[in-house]
């Protein structure tokens, strides 16, 4: 579903009919008498068509217009895997100094006596990126995630 309603919001940015009907509007005199406001959303409305590339010709719009499916397309992949990573990093309690107490004793022993077990879903390596006082942890933490290996 997710997938779905991101394809669609590529698909509404390039909806070119709308974009050339809100540009001549954007050129009657009714539009330019409108209040401030209403002046500032219909030019943010036409930046945000510009933007998606509806300011192209048809081919460099089309072009773009297989880009961000793409990009879509490799987001959800990524997303995929990282949904389905069970990598496991185990550091000692020293190796995590900084990091909360109760965030230690949640990861402790589960995998390995001693050690505390650390994946790289968000609820473990935030805590690890903003608290961990050990340069080496976050290091090893951040390239198993976003390193050559990853996913």
């Amino acid at each position: 579903a997710g997938s779905e309603f991101a394809k669609s919001r590529v698909l509404g940015r390039m909806r070119k009919d709308v974009y050339e009907r809100l540009k001549a509007y954007s050129l009657t005199d009714e539009c330019k008498n409108l209040d401030s406001y209403n002046q500032h959303f219909v030019k943010s409305a036409l930046q945000d068509f510009e933007r998606a590339g509806l300011a192209l010709s048809e081919e460099d719009g089309n072009r773009l217009q297989q880009l961000l499916e793409q990009d879509t397309a490799v987001c959800d992949e990524y997303k995929k895997n990282l949904g389905n990573d069970d990598t496991k990093l185990f550091f000692t309690e020293d190796q995590l100094k900084g990091c909360s107490r109760d965030f230690i004793q949640d990861r402790l022993g589960k995998d390995e006596k001693g050690k505390c077990t650390i994946t790289l879903k968000y609820p473990d390596i935030i805590p690890i990126g903003q608290t961990c006082e050990i340069a080496e942890t976050r290091r090893a933490v951040a390239e198993a995630r976003e390193g050559p290996n990853a996913y």
